[in-house]
């Protein structure tokens, strides 16, 4: 996680972590004292698999932890809730969302953290869609990330997140993709990667979603090891 001084373009997308306005920065004895996360509060999340990543990262200790919800709300509801009524503390320390949606709020300068893609992959369906400025490797990499998405969902009920990346290799490129799975049926997640031709994004998106989904050696009950 990095401090949310400043944030850019290249954050776009990516999960942060947002705290009740005026919150103080609170000590804590693990990997990062800065968070100011109120333990004895909640945090919401905006997503299933943030819960589960965020989880992940309590278990580590590189987060505080606390009890995670999920997000009943619409965005602006839960930032409203985050800050209370009244003087009134909020019913949440600490909301996950991501930086376009604190962004399409107005409220970018509330983001204390920036979580890296290595420690929480960001929800593919929040990562906003191209414009014009978008480079070319921008948009190979959102048109691999949205064929996975839609194919995860053709292909069952389970929930699927994946970053992509475009490498040289050489005089070629390489197009990679490392995603999270979770599989509602039986409450287990794992992660997996996959490597492929930037010419043709979608296939690699469709053909990563099929290997995902098919569950693999890393599943775990309680996560990944």
């Amino acid at each position: 996680m990095v401090n949310a001084k400043t944030t850019d373009k290249s954050e776009y997308g990516l999960c942060v972590l947002v705290l009740p306005e005026g919150a103080p920065l609170l000590p804590w004895e693990g990997a990062d004292n800065s968070l100011g996360l109120d333990v004895s509060r909640p945090v919401v999340c905006d997503h299933i698999l943030q819960v589960l990543q965020l989880q992940e990262l309590m278990d580590q200790e590189l987060v505080p932890a606390c009890e995670i919800v999920l997000a009943e709300a619409d965005p602006k509801t839960v930032l409203a809730e985050l800050d209370g009524v009244g003087g009134r503390k909020g019913p949440y320390s600490g909301w996950i969302s991501t930086f376009d949606r604190l962004e399409a709020l107005g409220a970018e300068d509330r983001i204390r953290a920036v979580f890296t893609v290595e420690e929480m992959i960001p929800p593919v369906s929040r990562k906003g869609s191209l414009s014009v400025e978008t480079s070319e490797r921008d948009t190979i990499k959102v048109r691999a990330e949205n064929a996975f998405l839609a194919e995860v969902k053709a292909l069952c009920q389970g929930e699927g997140e994946a970053e992509a990346s475009v490498f040289a290799e050489g005089d070629e490129e390489s197009l990679e993709l490392w995603g999270l799975y979770f599989d509602g049926a039986t409450g287990q997640w794992w992660t997996d990667w996959i490597a492929g031709d930037p010419h043709h994004p979608e296939d690699v998106g469709r053909e990563f979603a099929a290997q995902i989904t098919s569950g693999n050696f890393w599943a775990e009950e309680d996560g990944v090891e």
